[in-house]
C-alpha cells in the first residue's frame, strides 16, 4: 500500500507504527519511493541517531533552534540525545523541550487525524441564454451576493472565486479579499476575477461565486472593558 501510494503521488512515503516516525522516514528518501522505519528497540534506536536535525521540524522543532544547535556543532539527534532532558528543555524552551523529551521516552501518536477541509460558501445563478454584456453579470453578481454575506454571518473570508461555466467549459478566477467586507465591494472584487477568467467573450450559461478562508474575527477592546464593550455576540 505505501509502495502504490508513493508510486501514486509520487511523493516520498514513510511507514512506521507511529505518525512522528513515518513522517521522519519520508524525510529521508526520494519521491516516489518507501523508506520504513523499524520500531524495535536497536533499530529505532540507529534509525534516531541518524536524524539530520532539519528533519526536527516533524517534531515542532522551530527552524531558529535548530540553527542554534547548527552552531553548537550538533548535525543529527543522536547528538542531541545525548543531553541530559533538562539541558533539552533548558536550550529549546519548556514546551518544545518536554514535547521532544516524551517523545524520546516513546510517547507517539499511533493515529492520524481525520481531514477537516476548509469551509466554502457559495451560489450559483443559471441562466437560459449565455450572458455576453458587462451590466449583464453586475445584475447576476448583485442577485448573488445578498445571500452570500447572509452564509457569512459576520466572519471574515480570505479569497473569493467566481467560476464561468461556458461553451469552452468552465473558466475560474480568484482575487484575495480585504477587510471589511460589504456587498459592494464584493461585487466588485467579483467583476475583476470574472475578467481575470476571460469567460464573457465565450457567454455565460452559469455564474458560481465562492468565498473561501474563512475565519472568526477577534476584537481587543482594551484591558479594562466595559461592560458594554464586552457584548460581542451582538
Amino acid at each position: 500500500g505505501a509502495r502504490d501510494l508513493a508510486a501514486a503521488l509520487h511523493a516520498p512515503v514513510g511507514l512506521a507504527t507511529s505518525k512522528e516516525l513515518a513522517h521522519l522516514a519520508a524525510l529521508r528518501t526520494q519521491p516516489g519511493k518507501v523508506k520504513e522505519a523499524h520500531t524495535s528497540g536497536s533499530a529505532e534506536q540507529a534509525f534516531l541517531k541518524l536524524t539530520p536535525l532539519a528533519h526536527l521540524t516533524a517534531l515542532d522543532v522551530p527552524l531558529s533552534a535548530i540553527d542554534k544547535l547548527h552552531f553548537l556543532g550538533l548535525r543529527d539527534l543522536g547528538g542531541l540525545m545525548a543531553w541530559i532532558p533538562a539541558q533539552r528543555e533548558a536550550f529549546l524552551g519548556v514546551d518544545i523541550g518536554r514535547k521532544l523529551n516524551r517523545f524520546l521516552k516513546g510517547e507517539r501518536t499511533a493515529a492520524v487525524e481525520r481531514y477537516r477541509p476548509g469551509q466554502v460558501l457559495g451560489a450559483s445563478l443559471a441562466f437560459d441564454l449565455p450572458l455576453t454584456e458587462p451590466a449583464q453579470v453586475d445584475a447576476a453578481l448583485r442577485d448573488l451576493m445578498p445571500s452570500l454575506l447572509t452564509e457569512l454571518r459576520g466572519r471574515l473570508a480570505a479569497a473569493l472565486t467566481v467560476h464561468a461555466d461556458t461553451i469552452g467549459g468552465r473558466l475560474s478566477g480568484t482575487r484575495l479579499l480585504k477587510w471589511p467586507l460589504d456587498e459592494v465591494a464584493l461585487v466588485r472584487v467579483a467583476g475583476l476575477a470574472l475578467q481575470d477568467a476571460s469567460a464573457l467573450s465565450l457567454g455565460i450559461d452559469q455564474l458560481t461565486v465562492q468565498l473561501g478562508g474563512l475565519a472568526q474575527p477577534a476584537r481587543m477592546v482594551g484591558l479594562w472593558a466595559g461592560l458594554a464593550e464586552l457584548d460581542v455576540t451582538k
